[in-house]
């Protein structure tokens, strides 16, 4: 796990966590399914500190 993302959850720090979190696939799942960057960017928008569409579970997390 990268040091960067233990550092921000042991320190409790929402913002640093929001700028290290990222999903390899991501991109390929835009790609497949366009309407996923609106939805992360709608998140966004309304406040989320970051958006990233996850491997299981909820299509999307804000």
């Amino acid at each position: 796990m990268d040091p960067k993302i233990l550092q921000a959850l042991r320190n409790g720090d929402a913002d640093a966590l929001s700028r290290v979190l990222v999903n390899d696939l991501q991109r390929a799942s835009i790609e497949l399914s366009p309407a996923l960057r609106d939805t992360l960017g709608r998140g966004e928008a309304l406040g989320a500190l970051a958006g990233i569409v996850s491997g299981s579970g909820p299509p999307w997390l804000c």
